[in-house]
């Protein structure tokens, strides 16, 4: 089996960039997480026609639940009345 790096070089090159940005520790640890099978870190790349891919895909924001949603519009809003004073 090729290694993530022989099989679809971009996304190496994608992720050796997120690891100078970020921090290898950082990206590292959403590599192993996806490794897991959780939805840390997802990659398709289209490789001689076939679209290979790496990870656990996210769901659509649509089906994340109400309340995250919410979370971030009340964050939102206190972020701007702080802002006012």
């Amino acid at each position: 089996m090729a290694s993530l790096r022989d099989s679809m070089p971009a996304t190496a090159q994608a992720i050796d960039e997120l690891r100078e940005v970020f921090g290898a520790e950082l990206v590292n640890a959403q590599i192993r997480q996806a490794l897991k099978g959780r939805p840390a870190i997802y990659a398709e790349e289209l490789v001689d026609g076939k679209v290979l891919t790496f990870g656990v895909k996210p769901q659509a924001m649509k089906e994340f639940p109400a309340s995250f949603l919410e979370c971030k519009r009340v964050d939102a809003a206190a972020s701007s009345k702080k802002g006012r004073k």
